[in-house]
């Protein structure tokens, strides 16, 4: 089980040692956290995150290799930083800073070039939902991210990310049933693109301890991707404890 968790342009209310002496203290077996701070916090995690069983992601990359990009972050100057994973896609870049499938697209090919694992993120506006075309959303989605990408591999993985667009930054999160029937279908695209791999599918939107139980019942999801509820190692333990305990029982 993948646990993404995405600070945003946000730091923890306790300090980053603190933060991650209390994550050391959870025995996370064969589960993998996956932390991604705002850029300026990448150096203090990178050094705090060793003496932990997390890894250290990104939330953004730059889709240009280099040169004349002002602001910008690379591929290579995050794989200097030791950055395992990196979020692509996420629906506040995307309409924040109306970034495409095309980009998105991209980026995930300068992540694969320096072996740093996308964590892409597709998902429908509510008024998509409401016009019944979130399959189509999100098939498109990922055949035009994907083009031409190489298949994952151990040193350049790929995990998707289902989050729909109308539960980012709420409380409100897409009925388990609904997220089962949504998770099976990336699945069939997905083996339609690499038929003899398994690509990891996670749920983000609106997690939190409580209602991340349903879903790991109802659902196949291969992990989490959490906003708000990672900014305090309290709530974030009991997150990562409400997987453990399910895990135990399958």
């Amino acid at each position: 089980m993948y646990i993404v968790a995405n600070w945003k342009m946000n730091v923890p209310t306790e300090t980053i040692p603190t933060y991650m002496h209390r994550l050391s203290a959870l025995n996370l077996a064969a589960h993998q956290l996956i932390i991604c701070p705002p850029y300026p916090y990448l150096a203090e995690l990178s050094g705090a995150i060793h003496t932990t069983s997390c890894t250290l992601g990104a939330q953004n990359v730059a889709q240009a290799a280099g040169g004349a990009q002002t602001g910008e972050v690379s591929a290579a100057m995050l794989a200097h930083m030791n950055v395992r994973h990196c979020i692509v896609g996420h629906s506040e870049r995307r309409t924040f800073h109306h970034e495409t499938d095309t980009i998105i697209n991209h980026k995930i090919q300068q992540l694969q070039a320096h072996g740093i694992g996308a964590i892409l993120c597709i998902g429908e506006t509510a008024a998509q939902r409401e016009q019944g075309t979130t399959t189509t959303v999100l098939s498109t989605s990922l055949m035009t991210a994907l083009a031409d990408v190489a298949p994952p591999s151990t040193q350049a993985p790929l995990m998707v990310a289902y989050e729909p667009r109308w539960a980012i930054g709420s409380t409100t999160t897409a009925e388990p049933a609904d997220i089962a029937v949504v998770l099976s279908f990336i699945r069939e695209i997905l083996s339609q693109t690499w038929p003899h791999l398994s690509v990891p599918v996670l749920y983000g939107g609106g997690l939190t301890a409580t209602s991340i139980t349903p879903i790991l019942t109802a659902c196949a999801v291969d992990g989490v991707l959490c906003g708000g509820v990672s900014l305090r190692s309290e709530s974030l333990s009991s997150l990562l404890k409400a997987v453990i305990r399910h895990a135990a029982k399958t």
